[in-house]
């Protein structure tokens, strides 16, 4: 009986070990929105951290530390769309920001390229966080042609950095809103696209509660950390429906909303199921790494599944790391 309790005991302190130490900054206003809503969904070993130029934006964000860049030059306000200057304030505290993740083995940095804070920060950072064995992650998104040419230009300069210096980039065009949420309001349309890149966060983050199928490749961290390091674009999609099939359909559509990709011969696609442990049959198991081996010459797919009892739907979701997007090649030149 002891033994027994003795190894219990040391299985739930591996377990608590194994749980995945995270870090999510978010760079300027765009940013600190997202670490806003995530704060109120994220526990355990993840910090969220804001860092922003403008006083006012950092004091109403919800995060569990804060960094004020470019106060000496700024006095507390934006960098009016100066790339150079959000580099500098950026370049004056970013070892405030390492030792903020020192100990973490999973940095994502999210925020909107084309103003000067996210535009000259989020590459500053990701320079600075490279070397070493952490998984370093940027999800981001690319203004509106409306909003000017300054701020394309800033974000057409910034993402070719960020592409340079992260492991693993999500990108999310704005203009795509217009032709999936035609109808919404300007305030909406972000409010949308800060949600987009919410999910992907929130997707990574809980990976590691995913349970083990039996005679599948279980997803954890390790399986994450495999096919994200050194990887490049990545993709993510999720879809609903009635069976796995067609939600996996769905999510494989919903990648390409705002930024098409090709996932042809990517490095790896991670799969999981929200749902009823027992919804994924033997035929799935099989059909779904099949369709992707034969369609997309994919040969490492991985699953998992969380748990849901959601009468009448299942919820697939897809992360495809590894990938091409021509919409990216031809943005950044």
């Amino acid at each position: 009986m002891y033994r027994l309790y003795e190894i219990e005991r040391r299985l739930r302190e591996a377990e608590v070990k194994a749980k995945v130490k995270a870090a999510v900054i978010g760079v300027g206003g765009a940013g600190c929105s997202i670490v806003s809503r995530l704060k109120r969904v994220v526990t355990g070993e993840t910090t969220l951290i804001a860092v922003d130029t403008d006083a006012v934006s950092l004091r109403r964000a919800n995060a569990d530390e804060k960094l004020l860049i470019g106060e000496d030059v700024l006095g507390g306000r934006g960098t009016a769309g100066s790339l150079e200057i959000g580099v500098k304030a950026m370049e004056d505290k970013v070892e405030d920001v390492a030792r903020a993740v020192a100990g973490k083995e999973l940095v994502i940095v999210t925020g909107g390229l084309g103003g000067g804070t996210g535009s000259g920060g989020i590459p500053v950072i990701g320079k600075r966080l490279k070397e070493g064995k952490r998984v370093t992650i940027a999800v981001v998104n690319i203004p509106f042609s409306s909003e000017g040419d300054l701020r394309r230009r800033n974000a057409k300069e910034s993402l070719k950095e960020v592409m340079a210096v992260y492991d693993a980039i999500f990108v999310n065009f704005n203009d795509k809103l217009l032709t999936v949420h035609p109808g919404l309001s300007l305030i909406n349309a972000f409010r949308h696209m800060d949600k987009r890149l919410e999910e992907i966060i929130w997707f990574i983050l809980t990976l590691q509660e995913a349970r083990p199928l039996p005679g599948l490749i279980h997803v954890d961290f390790n399986v994450f950390k495999k096919i994200a390091k050194n990887a490049g674009l990545c993709t993510f999609g999720r879809g609903k429906a009635p069976n796995i099939g067609d939600a996996f359909f769905e999510a494989l559509r919903n990648k390409d909303l705002y930024c098409k990709h090709d996932i042809t011969g990517c490095k790896g696609v991670i799969i999981e199921v929200i749902g009823p442990e027992n919804s994924i049959s033997p035929v799935d198991a099989t059909r779904v790494p099949e369709y992707l081996s034969r369609n997309f010459n994919i040969s490492d797919v991985y699953w998992g599944v969380k748990p849901e009892w959601v009468t009448g739907v299942l919820e697939v979701c897809l992360l495809a790391a590894g990938v091409k997007s021509q919409e990216v090649e031809s943005f950044i030149g």
